[in-house]
C-alpha cells in the first residue's frame, strides 16, 4: 500500500492510496482517491487481466446520492493516513534479474507510447 499527498495542506489537498491488497492473495488491487472537493473514487484493478473499473461516491455538498458512503470513505483514508506505518506491509524487495516483481521483467510495456499493454502487479519501473 502506498498513500500520495498531491498539494498536500492547500485548498486542492488530493490523497490517494493505492495498491491495497486483499487478504486472500488476489491479484486485483484496490485504490482510493480523495478528491479537493471530498469525492472519493473507488478503483478496482487487476493487473493480470488488464481490467480497471472505478466508482465515484460525491459528497452531498456536490450533489451526491449516497453522502454517507463517500463520507466513510474519507473517515477511512484519512484513518489510513494518520496511523501510517501500522497500516503497511512489509515492502517487497526491489524487481531485479534475480528477483523479478512478476513473470513479465523487461517487457516493454508501451507506457510512454499509448495504451497500457498490462499494468504490472507491483507498478515498478522495470516495464516502462
Amino acid at each position: 500500500m502506498e498513500i500520495i499527498k498531491y498539494n498536500e495542506a492547500t485548498s486542492s489537498e488530493t490523497i490517494k492510496v493505492r495498491d491495497i491488497e486483499g487478504d486472500m492473495g488476489e491479484s486485483s488491487r484496490l485504490q482510493l482517491l480523495q478528491q479537493p472537493d471530498g469525492d472519493v473514487v473507488v478503483t478496482l484493478y487487476n493487473a493480470e487481466k488488464s481490467i480497471i473499473e472505478s466508482i465515484e461516491f460525491c459528497s452531498s455538498s456536490g450533489g451526491g446520492r449516497q453522502p454517507i458512503i463517500a463520507k466513510k470513505l474519507r473517515e477511512l483514508i484519512r484513518e489510513m493516513v494518520e496511523g501510517g506505518p501500522r497500516y503497511w506491509p512489509l515492502k517487497s524487495p526491489e524487481c531485479t534479474t534475480e528477483n523479478p516483481c512478476c513473470d513479465r521483467r523487461n517487457e516493454y510495456n508501451g507506457f510512454g507510447s499509448g495504451l497500457l499493454k498490462f499494468v504490472c502487479p507491483k507498478h515498478c519501473s522495470c516495464h516502462d
